[in-house]
Formats: structure tokens, sequence, C-alpha cells
């Protein structure tokens, strides 16, 4: 478990690669099921709002870098409604293999970003 001491952008970065962990898995399992897809959405949300909190708190450095997690917060913020959203409603195996699949490219494309982020802003 992360503790409240992890840098935002840090625990953001662990919890995206999770995600795809999850994701990945739900792939290959050939379904997301809604335990899964309950702590993948319980993680985004509280990556968003550990990401929001930092940068309220201005210690971005660079308006790059600003706009690079605002972008990751959206994307964040998507999969964790992607997640909710086969908690809250009846779907297939399939639809939800569909979204896993959505959320493991999302997450990986994250990852990176965050990756790029924690080497700019030298964390």
């Amino acid at each position: 478990m992360q503790s409240e001491l992890t840098h935002p952008i840090a625990y953001a970065l662990t919890i995206s690669r999770a995600l795809w962990e999850f994701a990945n898995d739900s792939v290959n399992h050939g379904e997301l099921s809604k335990p899964v897809a309950t702590a993948m959405s319980g993680g985004a949300s509280m990556a968003v709002v550990r990401l929001r909190q930092f940068l309220a708190a201005s210690r971005c450095p660079s308006g790059e870098s600003t706009h690079a997690l605002k972008r990751v917060m959206v994307d964040l913020e998507a999969m964790s409604r992607l997640a909710e959203t086969v908690v809250t409603q009846d779907m297939s195996s399939q639809t939800t293999a569909r979204i896993a699949m959505a959320v493991r490219c999302t997450a990986f494309q994250v990852a990176a970003r965050l990756k790029q982020i924690d080497q700019a802003l030298d964390l």
C-alpha cells in the first residue's frame, strides 16, 4: 500500500502500472470482473485526487509539466469511470474485455507520460 508520503506523481505512476496489469490480466482472462473494476476505479480516482492537490499547491514548476499532468488526470478519470461502468452496469464478458483493452492502452500511455514528467521534474 502506498503511503501519504509517496510523491503524487510517483503514486500515479504506480497506479497506472497497476491499472495496466489488471487490465492486461482481464484481457487475457476474457473479462473484467466487478471486484477488479472496483479496485481499478478506486485507485485511479485516488491518483487524480492526489495529483489535483499537488497542482493546487503550485509545486509543478513548468507550464508544460502542468499541462501534461492535467492530461494525465483526464486519462486517469476516464479509466476510473470506465471501470466504474463495469461495476454499475450489467455487461457481457466480451464488453468488459473490450473496456479492459481500452484501459490497458490508456494506462500504458499514462505511465509513459508520468515517467517523462518524473524525469523532467527530477523527482
